[in-house]
């Protein structure tokens, strides 16, 4: 199943994107100003894809629609609540219009991050507690929010990833990734 169209709308807050693939040549050039989300969105195509849901809580936008040759849409939607880490959820919409119930990707609290985190830091050498809200490599001396840091480490400390797909759901094209 090939991508025909990726779209983001409200990115930053702002801009509405949409990549068309070329998929006659198997190369699409994306141009644009500095600042506008090329990067942004390229990581976030793939943050979906590798399943590390929890980059998309740093990233300001409401929808990111992937469009497949077969009209079939996925529509990655981002809610924000007061005082919360933003949730995640994907609906399928098929060519015909027919669309199936959204399935939760991502919603955890701080206090479960945080959890994650020192769970993270425990089974490593060289992560350690600098401050309230920062955890420090000790190879690099970087910083790290308690999201980074179950970002950036949760799969290089065989942390089990338990914000991906039920298997329990009725989404057909789940099987194709």
């Amino acid at each position: 199943m090939k991508i025909n169209k990726i779209t983001v709308n409200k990115l930053f807050g702002v801009f509405e994107h949409s990549i068309v693939i070329n998929n006659d040549i198997g190369i699409t050039i994306i141009i644009g100003e500095n600042g506008l989300g090329k990067t942004v969105m390229l990581e976030m195509i793939e943050a979906f894809f590798k399943g590390h849901y929890l980059y998309f809580t740093n990233v300001a936008f409401d929808e990111m629609i992937f469009e497949f040759e077969d009209s079939t849409k996925w529509i990655l939607t981002r809610e924000l609540k007061e005082e919360e880490l933003p949730s995640l959820s994907l609906k399928q919409v098929n060519k015909s219009g027919k669309s199936f119930k959204s399935i939760r990707l991502f919603q955890y609290d701080r206090e479960q991050i945080e959890i994650i985190a020192r769970r993270i830091a425990r089974s490593s050498n060289y992560l350690r507690k600098v401050h309230p809200k920062y955890w420090e490599d000790r190879r690099t001396g970087e910083n790290f929010s308690s999201e980074e840091l179950v970002y950036n480490y949760n799969s290089n400390v065989g942390f089990p990833k338990n914000v991906g797909f039920p298997k329990n759901v009725d989404f057909p094209l789940l099987g194709h990734l």
